[in-house]
């Protein structure tokens, strides 16, 4: 009776044994002799061929191993690389190559410029950020038109032998009447003599530009000094200029009535650049309005 048991549970054993092995999915199942090498991809790891898998199953569990790091003779030859020296030379459009090399020293180690080439010692680590720098300094700058107005300014009536009308209205251009109506509320100014405008042209980064103005109220000499154009939209850019000076001569005496520093004002917008006196010409202020288009 027990040797009857004893044979009963070695044939259920040996019936659970084979029902495991057959319901394994085996890796080699589909492997047949002669048949291509195939490749399996481990989980964060590299393609692996059959026959890897077959001398080592294991491997399909190992993780990815990271890359050595460098010897230290790969390390000094990588800086011996990139600290390389060599010369280059460059063709300039629009920026000055004496300007620009002054501009880029950090990144050279010598600079020469000749016309509108430039040449430099420069090394293999630094080469890339020098010429990024050059790609956004040599383009062509924008040109800007300015157009000034000059405008004196009473509180009682001047007296002369024309009429001059109290208040704006009779200023014809909106803009420039708008800008004044806000002066007169500060200063309580209610008579203005209007001038001709005057228009200069320069080109964006200029270093000094000088006009006088067409006037038949005083001679009127003016100067800028580096317009920049701020911002990139259209309709929304600012025009920023470092210094707006106004010379007059009136009565054989010559004075500065305006000399404003950071001037900025958006593209044709108008702005009162300055509120000056004016001495020996008669009435209480001059005041001087711009506007600029970008072209």
């Amino acid at each position: 009776m027990h040797e009857k048991k004893k044979l009963s549970l070695l044939a259920l054993s040996t019936l659970v044994f084979a029902t495991a092995v057959i319901s394994v999915p085996s890796i080699f199942s589909e492997i047949k002799p002669g048949a291509p090498s195939q490749s399996i991809n481990r989980a964060g790891g590299d393609a692996l061929d059959d026959e890897a898998i077959k001398q080592n199953p294991q491997i399909l569990y190992q993780t990815k191993t990271t890359k050595p790091e460098k010897t230290k003779e790969e390390q000094d030859q990588e800086w011996v690389e990139q600290n390389r020296r060599f010369i280059k030379s460059y063709t300039l459009k629009y920026i000055s190559a004496s300007d620009f090399i002054s501009l880029a020293k950090m990144f050279t180690f010598v600079g020469t410029s000749s016309g509108n080439t430039l040449s430099v010692l420069i090394s293999k680590a630094t080469i890339s950020d020098f010429e990024e720098l050059l790609k956004k300094l040599d383009i062509e700058k924008k040109i800007i038109r300015f157009q000034f107005f000059p405008v004196i300014a009473y509180r009682e009536r001047p007296n002369r032998k024309d009429s001059l009308p109290e208040g704006t209205a009779a200023i014809s251009n909106k803009e420039l009447r708008t800008v004044l109506d806000e002066v007169k509320k500060i200063w309580n100014f209610r008579y203005f003599e209007t001038d001709f405008p005057s228009f200069l042209t320069v080109r964006e980064g200029a270093d000094s530009n000088s006009l006088q103005l067409v006037s038949k109220l005083a001679l009127f000499n003016l100067t800028i000094v580096q317009p920049q154009i701020r911002g990139d939209k259209t309709g929304e850019r600012n025009v920023y200029v470092k210094q707006i000076r106004l010379n007059m001569t009136a009565n054989f005496s010559t004075l500065t009535p305006i000399d404003s520093q950071d001037v900025s004002f958006r593209e044709n917008g108008y702005l009162v650049v300055g509120v000056g006196g004016t001495g020996y010409l008669g009435g209480d202020a001059v005041i001087l309005v711009v506007s600029a288009e970008i072209k």
